[in-house]
């Protein structure tokens, strides 16, 4: 039986125990440390309002003009509630002539898996990597027509990337934009970040077309929801780079996902 199951019966039968209610997240403006159950009375600067989607709570970062989840999408299902069809093998992830969504916690199944970039823990434990990285996403997944992100939000253009770029750089970061963005820890070779805002992107690797899951600890790789011909546009943010990076790339890859308020 989970603790805060019995903490209230073993308060009753001791009655010397205060089994308060309250805010317990830690981002709200009333949060308080001594609450032990989350009453839903937390209050939110405004425009800071967390989103409930598939169940997780997604805090936000505002820089600019510009809303984003503060941590990578984990949804298991479209915005309508459907499944992604995850949880699959290699030969079941291979498909470069899909065009079915599909989706991947970094290190999970027997699948190759590299941790050589890692660095405070093991990224080929999937439970680890689904807390800090959250989940892996195909450009298939990204372009279906029920959507990624919950109502209200969307997966980033092209030129929503760019103006997310134009804005750190006006904000003094040119040449270094990735900089701000990184988190202040858990980055390969040092290459830790500021977190200026609260995004906090972590190297959260990518699981590639064979089904191998490699880059996690050094490379942090997100879609675009903009097409290119047979390919798509993705941006990378890397251990041995200061700048955001562009590429097009084919389809079938996994990689991370952010939301953006519409």
């Amino acid at each position: 039986m989970r603790l805060h199951i019995l903490l209230p019966a073993l308060c009753l039968i001791l009655a010397g125990c205060k089994y308060d209610e309250g805010c317990t997240d830690p981002e709200a403006l009333n949060f308080d440390e001594g609450t032990t159950v989350d009453n839903g009375s937390c209050r939110y600067p405004e425009g800071m309002e967390p989103v409930l989607f598939d169940g997780h709570l997604y805090h936000v970062a505002i820089i600019g003009e510009q809303t984003w989840f503060d941590e990578n999408l984990r949804t298991t299902t479209y915005a309508n509630g459907e499944p992604i069809p995850s949880g699959l093998t290699d030969a079941e992830w291979f498909s470069i002539f899909s065009t079915e969504g599909q989706s991947a916690v970094y290190g999970e199944g027997n699948s190759p898996c590299n941790d050589t970039l890692a660095v405070d823990f093991d990224p080929c434990d999937e439970a680890l990597s689904l807390e800090a990285y959250g989940r892996l996403y195909n450009w298939h997944a990204v372009n279906d027509a029920r959507g990624l992100c919950p109502e209200g939000w969307h997966v980033p253009t092209v030129e929503d990337w760019s103006n997310l770029e134009e804005e750190l750089i006006a904000q003094g970061h040119e040449t270094a934009e990735a900089i701000p963005l990184r988190s202040t820890d858990g980055w390969y070779n040092w290459a830790w970040g500021m977190d200026s805002f609260g995004f906090t992107a972590l190297p959260g690797g990518s699981r590639n077309e064979l089904g191998e899951f490699n880059y996690a600890g050094g490379i942090g790789l997100w879609w675009s929801a903009t097409p290119s011909g047979g390919y798509a546009w993705r941006y990378r943010i890397s251990h041995y780079s200061q700048q955001i990076s562009p590429d097009e790339v084919r389809p079938g890859t996994g990689y991370s996902v952010r939301c953006l308020k519409d």
